[in-house]
């Protein structure tokens, strides 16, 4: 694992930079795949609130979703917000702690925390691609699949699911640290 973390600094800072999107559903489904962490961090909030459990596996997607799409609106209507990228940049570390320590946390923390960052990957999405409704309905659309993706995964309960996290969550916070 030490040598995945190290080769993850070697990754270039381009690889989270990921604008120039066209209007339309299909260009905002494809928008949180082309950047990493974006990705990591929406399969993350899943994967963490299953194991969590009761109310939050479905809260927890849910609110990511509602303050992605004020993020997004903010952004759109011209509100100027300080730090978005380092603070998405923050959010992959703080999941990637969350996926190797364990999980256990207060579940209206953990929701606080989805929350803020779910606002400010709304407002990163909404500044790297166009401010459009369409667009908007599909990177909410793949959001909600990568979240889901993230319960899924959440629900293995083997050895080698707490394997699994702690080997992502070490390498979000590589990347985190790498961008």
């Amino acid at each position: 694992m030490r040598v995945l973390i190290a080769l993850l600094f070697l990754v270039p800072a381009g690889l989270f930079a990921h604008p120039g999107h066209a209007a339309g559903p299909l260009s905002g489904l494809w928008h949180p795949f082309t950047g990493l962490d974006h990705l990591l961090v929406m399969v993350a909030v899943g994967f963490v609130a299953s194991r969590l459990g009761g109310k939050v596996r479905l809260f927890a997607p849910a609110a990511f979703l509602l303050a992605m799409i004020s993020g997004a609106s903010a952004s759109w209507a011209g509100v100027s917000l300080p730090g978005v990228e380092p603070l998405v940049q923050l959010s992959l570390a703080v999941f990637g702690v969350l996926l190797m320590a364990g999980f256990r946390m207060h579940s209206g923390f953990f929701l606080v925390l989805v929350g803020v960052a779910g606002f400010f990957h709304g407002a990163a999405h909404a500044s790297e691609g166009p401010a459009a409704i369409s667009y908007a309905i599909g990177f909410l659309a793949s959001t909600a699949a990568l979240h889901v993706a993230g319960l899924l995964l959440g629900n293995i309960q083997t050895r080698a699911g707490s394997v699994l996290s702690r080997a992502v969550g070490a390498a979000m916070i590589a990347l985190a640290m790498a961008g």
